[in-house]
């Protein structure tokens, strides 16, 4: 949903910074620019196509019918180019955000910011629940058709989110390690 996934973008951006600490700490731009690059590579193949595939397939949903009551996104020509600008610049600004954080000594501030912003974005579902369990075009929504009653977007959302959800684990996991001192063994005698 678009009032969870561009927030979402935000909260990535301050997790992926706060897993890059590390780096970050050093005070070296080309580190800087490289946690930032990598977060940009994630965004682009990991997680900014899950939002537009469900934009494009189900509009309703995606949108919870807030605003826009048209059946298919194509009546609205600048959506999805918004939204993708939306996710980038949140995305980074999360990473701006959360390395200037962690920069001034604030790791700790870093994470309650992304982790609320997690939290958010659960909670809007949940209490919004009367919208955001609802599928197809605004007709189908209005008379209030689930989402677990459509087993094509069930595997859908299934899948999208493992690959969402374990490439940012990894994406996590490579920062962590990639500021960490390695031990170097010598073959000398």
């Amino acid at each position: 949903m678009i009032l969870v996934d561009v927030p979402i973008a935000f909260a990535i951006g301050g997790a992926l910074a706060s897993a890059a600490h590390r780096q970050i700490e050093t005070g070296d731009v080309t580190e800087f620019r490289l946690v930032l690059l990598k977060t940009n590579y994630y965004l682009m193949f990991f997680y900014c196509w899950v939002p537009v595939y469900f934009t494009v397939n189900y509009f309703g949903w995606e949108t919870s019918h807030l605003w826009w009551h048209a059946d298919d996104v194509k009546a609205y020509p600048f959506f999805i180019p918004t939204l993708l600008l939306s996710i980038f610049a949140l995305g980074n600004c999360g990473v701006l955000a959360g390395a200037r954080l962690v920069k001034s000594g604030h790791l700790g501030l870093n994470r309650l910011l992304y982790l609320s912003t997690f939290l958010y974005a659960f909670f809007w579902v949940i209490a919004n629940h009367s919208r955001t369990s609802r599928l197809g075009n605004y007709q189908n929504w209005a008379q209030a058709t689930v989402f677990y009653h459509d087993s094509r977007f069930l595997f859908a959302f299934i899948c999208t989110m493992i690959i969402w959800i374990g490439a940012f684990i990894g994406f996590v996991i490579h920062f962590s390690r990639a500021g960490t001192p390695r031990m170097h063994f010598s073959a000398s005698r």
